[in-house]
């Protein structure tokens, strides 16, 4: 297939860089407006007006993409604002890792959040998810729960305190009756039942 051209195409430029206006990629998508670097052909950015990356801007470097703002910000206020009206925001390191590093950092998931199907914060670790700090806080308003498919265990070298309104302990629940009976077991829930006169024998 013949490679489509733009008729009113316009370019100026030197050996260190050049501006288009009307450039045509090898994929046939048409761009609006291309800056490139005249050192490296992957060192680009433009504006693509037509195909399937339409109203999509793109920019391309070989080595540093790199953004520095907020001189004369103060604490507090923004300084580097990304507002994605509708969509996702993916960030990808295909062969690195990601680091955040900041004074604090948040993590919310509540704007706009209704139902029980958003406003989830979801980690996963292929191997492992580790967490260091010197206090560490949990607070559930409903159920915290920890589950474990092989061993859980809890090391406190100082002090361990279980505080709770109602406790319950069960051991050797694969194999067989509990050790003592817990509020979840079935046999015990029909014998106070029939006992306090609930359910008829």
């Amino acid at each position: 297939m013949a490679k489509k051209e733009s008729r009113d195409a316009a370019r100026y430029g030197t050996r260190n860089g050049e501006i288009k206006f009307g450039h045509v990629h090898n994929d046939q998508v048409l761009s609006a407006f291309m800056a490139r670097s005249g050192y490296d052909y992957r060192h680009y950015m433009t504006l693509e007006a037509e195909g399937k990356r339409a109203g999509t801007t793109v920019n391309r470097c070989p080595k540093v993409y790199e953004i520095k703002c907020g001189d004369d910000q103060k604490k507090g206020q923004g300084a580097f604002i990304v507002d994605v009206l509708n969509g996702d925001i993916i960030l990808k390191a295909r062969n690195g890792d990601i680091k955040l590093q900041a004074r604090n950092i948040d993590i919310l998931a509540n704007e706009n959040a209704s139902g029980n199907d958003q406003g989830v914060v979801t980690i996963e670790g292929n191997e492992k998810i580790m967490m260091r700090t010197k206090n560490f806080e949990m607070n559930a308003s409903s159920v915290a729960k920890f589950f474990s498919s092989g061993a859980c265990e809890l090391v406190a070298k100082s002090s361990m305190n279980f505080s709770a309104g109602l406790f319950a302990a069960v051991d050797n629940c694969c194999s067989g009756k509990n050790s003592k009976p817990s509020l979840w077991d079935t046999n015990v829930q029909s014998d106070n039942q029939l006992n306090t006169g609930t359910i008829q024998a």
